[in-house]
C-alpha cells in the first residue's frame, strides 16, 4: 500500500514547483519545471542492489517527465527449494520468468513509469515489443547482464568502469 500511497502523491507533489526541481520519492523520480540546458543527470545501474555512486553503469538527462525502475533482485525469499520474488504474473499466480531482472522506464508521470516497469518484468521479451508501441523509452537488464535499450532511451553517456 505504501508504493501505490509513494506512485500517487509523486506527480502532484513535484507540479507545486514551479522552479527548477527534480523529486525522488523511494527511488522513482519526477521532474517538473524548467530543467537545466542539459537536462537532469540522473545515474544507472546495473543492479538494483546498489546505491552507491561509483557503481553507476550510465547517466541520462531528463528534461521533463518520470523515471522509475522495476526488479526482481532484491525482494526474494525461498519457498521449499525455489527462488522466489515479488512480481507476480497474474495468469499463473507465481513468480514472473525471470527474462529482466532490472527495468527502467521514462514516462510521462511517475505512476506510468512504475506501472510499465514492472510490467515488462512481467512481460518478458514481449516487453521490448510491448513498450515501443506504447511510445516509452525504456532500459531492460538480462538476467545474464546484458543491457538492451527502446525507444527513445535519454542517454547521455556510458561511464566507463
Amino acid at each position: 500500500m505504501f508504493r501505490c500511497y509513494k506512485l500517487a502523491h509523486a506527480d502532484p507533489v513535484t507540479g507545486l514547483f514551479q522552479q527548477k526541481r527534480a523529486e525522488c520519492i523511494g527511488g522513482d523520480l519526477r521532474v517538473a519545471g524548467q530543467a537545466p540546458d542539459a537536462g537532469w543527470h540522473i545515474g544507472i545501474v546495473t543492479s538494483a542492489r546498489t546505491h552507491a555512486l561509483d557503481e553507476v553503469h550510465e547517466t541520462v538527462a531528463l528534461h521533463t517527465g518520470a523515471i522509475a525502475s522495476s526488479s526482481t533482485a532484491v525482494r526474494r525469499w525461498q519457498r521449499g527449494s525455489t527462488s522466489v520474488h515479488h512480481i507476480v504474473d497474474p495468469f499463473s499466480g507465481q513468480s514472473a520468468t525471470e527474462v529482466f531482472t532490472l527495468v527502467t522506464v521514462v514516462a510521462p508521470t511517475c505512476v506510468e513509469a512504475n506501472a510499465l516497469s514492472t510490467a515488462s518484468l512481467v512481460w518478458g521479451e514481449e516487453a521490448l515489443f510491448e513498450l515501443p508501441q506504447r511510445a516509452d523509452a525504456a532500459r531492460l537488464v538480462r538476467r545474464e547482464g546484458a543491457v538492451e535499450r527502446v525507444g527513445a532511451w535519454p542517454t547521455t553517456e556510458e561511464v566507463s568502469s
